[in-house]
């Protein structure tokens, strides 16, 4: 399928909602709100993150089952489909002010034509739902990219655009320093799954701490995803982090107009309930050195892939 095929299938239901048909799935938007930190424990709605629910004859499908049946000549116009179907969505939400976080697959971006067909692209749908470039943000995967030169120079179009470009899941797979190093990236996402395992622990949150800093110094903001429990957000927010995402303050959802009403769209911030305080664990995990400027986190050990498939996880 080309591109353009691809982007015909995309209509505007009843409710407001555009959806998208690929083969035998339909595909529809979910937003999962984004906090910023602005002080004393209050949050404010800062940001959305577009990601893709799937279902084949009714039923639910997981993202990564999903993108998996995606032949590979398809997977370049099936996650450009994706991102189209997210900014069209997020034109509804009559959020002018908020953010908008796109997933990109470093795996898709090999030579210079599809580079500049994506900014392109990006650039003419950002300007049709009436928001400007800062207000989305480029959020680079953890695979493997498939051409460094090629994915150095779209995130360098993207930022001479003016949009903003983040790393995701730091410290799994491809997401380590190189890449941070590599991308210079604004915003940086934790691995949800690392961070919580740190989280359990005094040494680990001191780890968290310094790295959260460091980059902090660097110029990189820091968004921790995956909070699931009030306590997760209270770790967070002691450590400074800039931005929080998680089911522990709003999980993903795909009803139009639902935000607005949770969260008005006007100057102010939402206070978040006194979270219990951190428990020094029995037994701390070893923790590594930092070999570089930016405390470098190990691959995570194990991988939820039930809540990166049906929780955050979806392009």
């Amino acid at each position: 399928m080309q591109n353009h095929a691809l982007s015909q299938n995309i209509v505007r239901q009843q409710d407001g909602w555009y959806a998208a048909v690929y083969g035998p799935f339909a595909l529809k938007s979910a937003f999962q709100p984004i906090f910023r930190q602005i002080g004393h424990g209050k949050l404010r709605l800062e940001a959305f993150e577009g990601l893709i629910r799937p279902t084949k004859g009714g039923h639910s499908v997981s993202p990564y089952g999903f993108f998996a049946s995606v032949p590979p000549e398809d997977g370049g116009p099936v996650d450009a489909l994706c991102r189209q179907l997210h900014l069209l969505n997020m034109g509804q939400l009559d959020r002018p002010t908020a953010t908008l976080f796109l997933n990109f697959d470093p795996r898709l971006f090999n030579d210079a034509r599809t580079t500049a067909t994506e900014v392109a692209r990006l650039l003419d749908l950002t300007s049709q739902i009436g928001l400007v470039p800062r207000q989305i943000v480029c959020e680079i995967t953890e695979k493997k990219a498939a051409n460094r030169a090629a994915l150095v120079a779209v995130v360098d179009d993207f930022r001479g655009c003016g949009f903003r470009i983040a790393v995701d899941d730091y410290g799994a797979e491809d997401s380590d320093i190189a890449r941070i190093e590599l991308l210079k990236p604004d915003i940086v996402k934790f691995d949800g799954d690392w961070v919580l395992r740190y989280m359990e622990h005094a040494p680990g949150v001191d780890l968290l701490r310094d790295t959260v800093q460091r980059f902090r110094a660097n110029g990189i903001a820091t968004l921790f995803e995956g909070l699931e429990h009030p306590w997760h957000v209270d770790v967070a927010i002691d450590l400074k982090v800039d931005l929080l995402q998680g089911y522990a303050l709003a999980k993903p959802d795909t009803i139009l107009g639902k935000f607005n009403d949770l969260f008005p769209d006007q100057p102010g911030a939402s206070s978040i309930t006194e979270a219990p305080r951190l428990h020094e664990a029995a037994a701390a995990p070893v923790l590594p050195e930092a070999p570089s400027i930016i405390a470098q986190p190990p691959v995570p050990q194990r991988q939820v892939l039930a809540r990166k498939t049906f929780g955050k996880r979806g392009r």
